[in-house]
Formats: C-alpha cells, structure tokens, sequence
C-alpha cells in the first residue's frame, strides 16, 4: 500500500475530481479569451492561437488540426466570423466530432447488464486523444439513456511504480543520456537551446530548443513522420516564453525507459527538418 492511498475520503475525492474537472473547463475556455483577445474576426493568427489552445488542452493534435480546419472551411464560407461567435462554433464543430462516425463501430459493444457501475479504463501518453475518445465514449452512452460520470485517477499507483523503479536509478539514466546528448547537439548547425548553460550536474531529462526558421509545431510534426516523439508550444509556462521571446518551443524529454540508440535517432531526425521545408543547409 503506497503513502498516498488514505490521503482522502471518498467524499473528498469527489469534491477533489470536481473541482478539477471544473477548473480544466474554465481553463480552456480563458485561454480560448486570451487567443482572441483585442480581435473582432478570426483570422489566420487567431486560429493559429487557437491550435495551440486546443493542442495543449490534450484534446489531441489530429482532433485540433481536424477541428481548425472546419473553422477555416467557415471562415471560407461565410467571408466573415466574428471572435464572438468562436465558443459557439467551437461547441458545434465539437460535437460533431462527437457523433458515431459508423453504426458497424457501435454493433460489436454492450454494456453486460450484469455489471454496475461498469467502468472503462482508457490509458495513453499525452496528447494522443484521450480526452476526445473518452467524449465520444460519454456522448453515444447518454445518447442511449445510460448514465455517465467521468473521472481521472492514477497518481497513486503511479507513485507506487516509481518508488519500485527507484528515483536514484531514474535520475542516473536521465543524466546519462542528457549528457550524451548536449555535446552532439550543441554540434548542429541552427539550433537553438534554452535553459542549457547550467552545470550537467544540475540538467535534469529535458532539453528545450527550436530549430532556427522552422515553428515548433512543424519541428514536433516532421519528426512524427519519422517515428520520433517530442512536445511543442508553450508547455503551460507562457510567462517564460515572454521572457524568452519566444511564442513557442520544442521539448525533448530522457526518462528511464530511454536508451542511447534513441538519443541518436533523434539528432538524426532533427538534421532533417530544415531539409524537408526546402531550406539549404
């Protein structure tokens, strides 16, 4: 039984889970506020703050990038839309992702009648949908008058994993391959580094850069092409980004499951991007 486990009552975990489900809701939606701020129409610079918004709202990148381009295909429609209609549209456009794409996907599904309350476990990394496909899942079972509650858990049995892992043999790794990393990358041409002049001793698994002309975004999705995963934007630190004068960066992240082999596929990869966008190096 890990530390964590009698922190909370059942109550108070509710209330707890409520309150975060709420505050994520009012988050996204003052950060949709804060994209079209001092604008009247939705432009190309408001959509591209809007991608960042829902991209970093862990809706996923396909479902944003799916969802931007309904709004422009409006936008292209219509000549003109209004900042103000944004909510309204961004609701619509949502739910109809929502709706079943086919009947054959729901025909090979039910509920076995003899479990209640019957609980679905949907796991992934970061930014692969989970919150889209947990609506989707949510929308079709209301739709059929079965009732719903939607809940996030697994920081306890995630505390419990690393304790068996062992932070000491975790920072080990991560320091091993940030130090195989930096030199080699320092090395390449048009690439720029933030937070890196420290110490190695002090250099924890990240390595924050951009690669010079190319946005973030289009750096994390060339690499995707090539089978390597990295995150792109503000990583919910814009503050910093205004220090650094930066509307954007890409983020590298080493953990304990990571080898050499990935650090050198991942340079490898990276002297390509430019490439790809035509640039001549």
């Amino acid at each position: 039984m890990g530390i964590f486990s009698n922190l909370f009552s059942k109550k108070e975990k509710k209330e707890v889970l409520d309150a975060g489900l709420q505050k994520t809701k009012t988050s996204v939606f003052s950060k949709i506020a804060h994209a079209v701020v001092g604008k009247s129409k939705v432009d190309e610079e408001v959509l591209d703050n809007l991608e960042d918004v829902l991209i970093t709202s862990d809706i996923g990148v396909d479902t944003s990038v799916e969802i931007i381009h309904r709004i422009e295909d409006r936008v292209a429609r219509d000549k003109y839309l209004g900042t103000d209609e944004l909510n309204n549209i961004l609701r619509e456009e949502i739910t109809e992702l929502l709706v079943p794409s086919s009947e054959e996907e729901e025909e090979g599904f039910s509920i076995p009648a003899d479990k209640k309350p019957y609980v679905i476990m949907v796991v992934g990394v970061n930014g692969v949908g989970k919150t889209t496909t947990i609506g989707k899942l949510a929308y079709q079972f209301k739709a059929i008058g079965k009732k719903v509650y939607l809940g996030a858990a697994g920081l306890i049995a995630a505390i419990e994993y690393l304790e068996q892992v062992g932070f000491d043999y975790i920072e080990q790794v991560e320091k091993d391959l940030v130090n195989y990393a930096l030199p080699k990358l320092k090395a390449m041409p048009y690439i720029e580094l933030y937070g890196c002049d420290s110490t190695l001793d002090n250099k924890t698994g990240i390595i924050t850069f951009n690669v010079q002309d190319v946005h973030p975004h289009d750096v994390a999705t060339i690499l995707d092409a090539q089978g390597v995963a990295i995150r792109a934007g503000h990583h919910c630190a814009q503050p910093l980004m205004q220090y650094l004068g930066q509307n954007a960066t890409c983020r590298a992240s080493f953990y304990f499951y990571n080898t050499r082999e990935d650090v050198d596929r991942w340079l490898e990869a990276l002297s390509k991007v430019r490439g790809v966008l035509g640039y001549a190096e």
